[in-house]
């Protein structure tokens, strides 16, 4: 919602009626731009309190109300309840009010609607040729035959009474798009790429001289090996297995790329690796920077596993989410003391998941879809206050 802080500025707008005379006594226009009307909260007052506000839709001023004056907000919703009754109502009548316009004067007048219609269809043909060439401006008043308007009269009167019952259908929400809900995957892969950057702060000198000395190490391997043919072969020959070259496209590339290197490191043993290095003319990864690596894809493997879990394409269940996130985080607090070089990696995930899905983790809706899922019940958590706040929201009966 746009809220804007206003000074002294925006008085000397030229004047404007009100957009909505059925809410002028909770809020006033202030100015008018192209394609929103900037509204000011008299509920505030003396607090000047602006709101922007489409020129179709009052969902802000709604909002505003419902956030800032939860106590005002059934007055409101009144307001907006019986100017729509009243605009349904005034509708209808104008509707019948224009039915009521007199058809064309066809010859047979004041006889039965059956005969003026017969009529009608009997005109002449060069009758109508003659009323074909008339000029435009003759036009203006569609004619139509006497029994065919009152066909049209009847359909439109059963649709507004349709349209009005479902107007006044009290639900206290306007119409609006549902709240948007960001993609999960998407959120874990930022964590995974971007908050992880953060554990190389100037905090973390170990980690960071680790760190760019090993992946400067791991990206001229991959560099070569994708380029050459020669050092395919040769890697193919040393190690049995290809290296895999992260794509900043591809989720978990960097992850699975490391982990292809450290399982080749310890399948085949170092002297392979240390072959291949020798033919590309590559400096070797000294035992800090292997033990960096092996640390590196044992703490994001729980990411990469809850990644995978979440961008299935089958069983994949709203319920999933909240039991998977706190699996995650419980693998991470675990990982937490085992750590030497990457526990900066680890408290950098860890805020990324406070950051991203804090506001998430707390949602009754998805608290209830884990626990409404016969595999996860109640196991995922043992935070009882999370529990109980899903007891009042989804049944408030219950003791």
């Amino acid at each position: 919602m746009s809220e804007l802080a206003v000074g002294n500025a925006d008085t000397d707008e030229e004047e404007h009626p009100h957009p909505w005379p059925h809410i002028e006594s909770m809020f006033t226009l202030v100015k008018v731009r192209k394609n929103s009307y900037i509204m000011r909260c008299l509920l505030c007052l003396p607090k000047q309190r602006d709101i922007s506000a489409f020129k179709n839709s009052t969902s802000n001023l709604r909002k505003h109300v419902a956030r800032i004056h939860p106590n005002k907000l059934a007055k409101y919703t009144d307001l907006l309840e019986n100017h729509r009754k009243s605009k349904s109502s005034s509708s209808s009548d104008t509707l019948v009010k224009n039915a009521k316009i007199t058809a064309f004067a066809a010859p047979g007048q004041g006889k039965s609607d059956q005969d003026d219609n017969r009529q009608w269809l009997k005109l002449p043909f060069d009758y109508m040729v003659r009323r074909k060439r008339r000029k435009p401006s003759m036009y203006k008043r569609r004619v139509t035959p006497p029994l065919m308007m009152q066909q049209k009269i009847r359909v439109s009167q059963r649709w507004s009474i349709k349209m009005s019952a479902i107007l006044d259908d009290n639900t206290g929400l306007e119409y609006q798009l549902p709240r948007h809900q960001k993609c999960a995957c998407h959120l874990l892969n930022l964590i995974s790429t971007v908050d992880a950057t953060a554990a190389g702060g100037a905090a973390n000198e170990t980690y960071k001289r680790l760190s760019r000395s090993a992946f400067a190490k791991c990206h001229a391997l991959w560099n070569k090996t994708s380029r050459s043919t020669m050092a395919h072969e040769t890697v193919e020959r040393e190690c049995k297995l290809q290296f895999l070259r992260p794509n900043q496209t591809r989720w978990s590339s960097l992850f699975l790329a490391v982990e292809r290197i450290v399982r080749i490191h310890r399948e085949q043993g170092e002297q392979a690796i240390r072959n291949v290095c020798t033919a590309l003319k590559i400096k070797m990864f000294n035992p800090a920077e292997n033990g960096f690596l092996v640390e590196y894809a044992a703490v994001m493997k729980p990411v990469a596993m809850a990644l995978n879990i979440l961008q299935g394409e089958s069983s994949v269940h709203m319920g999933l989410l909240l039991p998977t996130l706190y699996q995650l985080r419980d693998k991470l607090k675990k990982l937490e003391s085992t750590c030497k070089m990457c526990t900066p990696l680890v408290h950098a995930l860890q805020q990324g998941i406070q950051k991203r899905f804090g506001d998430v983790m707390k949602e009754p809706e998805l608290i209830a879809a884990a626990i409404l899922l016969p595999r996860f019940r109640t196991s995922w958590t043992t935070e009882e206050n999370i529990l109980n706040a899903v007891r009042c929201a989804v049944w408030p009966n219950h003791r």
